[in-house]
């Protein structure tokens, strides 16, 4: 169990003879205890999902090389990143990490379809279905939904996490339908040059820049 408020180096992990499974804890409370031992016992079946990015290396996180006195300078600390920060760095610049954002296991498995994806309003939505394919314990899945942006003028990451959603407790063979959805305008990026949001769409031979700002008001 990994009692710790944060990221740490996780090697340790492949060094240890019949280690086959780590659970996170992250400083969880009075009540920590009892949900453990629920998890532990099979009363309950782990759902959660990283919140952050966990590295292979200490030297894979953007801001290591800078950070406190590794560049001799501790007084001051400038961000630098921009928007490439956790997942968004990871996945841009293709650095494979230990534990991806938003992985985490379960006791049983799913399976995840998506069954429609279209545009309401201003909105994109997305209807998926997940089916618990495990034969012996229930368990919660959570769908994570992202998007990639075509490229143009404005830096951008190579996807975002645009919405996501949590089923019900699902029961081995059981299924449930979730409806997803997002503002199409989130897609659109920050361009400092113009002080406008620029949605870029791409077209068979051309991307093109739509400003965003009169909508954003």
């Amino acid at each position: 169990m990994l009692n710790v408020g944060g990221q740490i180096d996780t090697k340790f992990t492949d060094q240890i003879p019949d280690l086959d499974s780590v659970l996170l804890v992250s400083q969880g409370g009075q009540n920590v205890g009892t949900a453990v031992a629920d998890i532990i016992s099979g009363k309950v079946t782990p759902s959660g999902k990283l919140a952050q990015t966990w590295a292979q290396n200490y030297s894979d996180y953007p801001a290591s090389a800078t950070f406190a006195d590794n560049d001799g300078q501790s007084d001051q600390e400038d961000y630098n990143e921009g928007i490439y920060v956790g997942y968004r760095y990871f996945d841009t610049y293709n650095v494979t990490p230990k534990y991806e954002f938003g992985y985490g296991l379960s006791y049983t498995t799913f399976d995840t379809k998506t069954d429609s994806v279209a545009v309401n309003g201003n909105n994109l939505v997305t209807k998926v279905t997940v089916k618990n394919t495990g034969d012996k314990y229930s368990g919660r899945q959570v769908v994570q939904e992202y998007y990639s942006a075509p490229k143009g003028t404005v830096d951008k990451a190579f996807q975002n996490l645009a919405a996501y959603a949590k089923t019900d407790v699902l029961a081995p063979g059981q299924s449930q339908t979730l409806t997803l959805s997002f503002p199409l305008y989130n897609m659109a990026s920050y361009d400092t040059a113009s002080n406008s949001y620029i949605l870029d769409i791409s077209l068979e031979s051309a991307t093109v820049h739509v400003i965003l700002t009169s909508l954003l008001s």
